[in-house]
């Protein structure tokens, strides 16, 4: 049975966004050695939305959202790389005033957290052909469209990718490895898509073997 979708109301009024972002890039080569590099990227944004589109729950139309609402956050990543090593650091951190709940509508920000940091870790091997790590994320709680809270949680994935040609490469991934249940986050109600918001229960292992064709002369 397919999933139902919102339809387009005739009269809705276009979404209006405002901001501005400031952002520093630093990028730093043989650090502790004649071969590593650190890149950090940092961003702060602001952003001021007006009528805000939303998905009605009780007509099957996107509707606007009175008002003026802000969101901000800052995004920050960096990463080291001593070419038999590596490792990094993403965060992200976001408010938000958009609505979670109005009469008729949804908000954007139910299941988002406010927090979410990602750390990587990995090594090289076999004249570097041979890559293996280690993923930790962690996400904070969000609001569910209950007004509840959900549980924040800690996922852990492993990785190898090994090389090769320099145009081939296998790679697998094996994600919760824990086999930890969350709640993915996800701002659409249930009848938009449901399955964003089932509880993910099962360790996915993933392969992919990938090849990429050099540009054209």
């Amino acid at each position: 049975m397919p999933e139902p979708r919102a339809a387009w109301k005739p009269n809705l009024r276009p979404e209006k966004q405002r901001g501005w972002e400031f952002g520093v890039n630093i990028a730093r080569d043989g650090i502790l050695t004649a071969e590593d590099g650190l890149r950090i990227k940092a961003n702060y944004y602001m952003m001021r939305v007006e009528d805000y589109i939303t998905a009605s729950s009780t007509n099957s139309q996107f509707i606007n959202v009175d008002g003026t609402s802000d969101v901000k956050g800052f995004e920050l990543d960096a990463r080291y790389d001593a070419g038999f090593a590596f490792g990094g650091i993403a965060y992200t951190h976001s408010t938000s005033e958009l609505p979670e709940q109005t009469a008729g509508g949804l908000g954007a920000n139910q299941y988002l957290p406010e927090d979410v940091v990602t750390v990587t870790a990995g090594a090289r091997f076999f004249e570097r052909k041979l890559e293996s790590g280690l993923r930790v994320q962690h996400v904070s709680s969000g609001r569910t469209i209950s007004g509840s809270d959900t549980d924040p949680y800690t996922l852990v994935d492993v990785f190898a990718k090994y090389k090769f040609t320099d145009t081939v490469d296998l790679s697998l991934q094996v994600l919760n490895i824990a086999d930890k249940e969350y709640t993915p986050p996800a701002p659409e109600h249930l009848w938009l898509r449901s399955r964003a918001h089932l509880p993910r229960l099962d360790t996915v292992p993933v392969l992919e073997l990938r090849e990429a064709f050099p540009p054209p002369v």
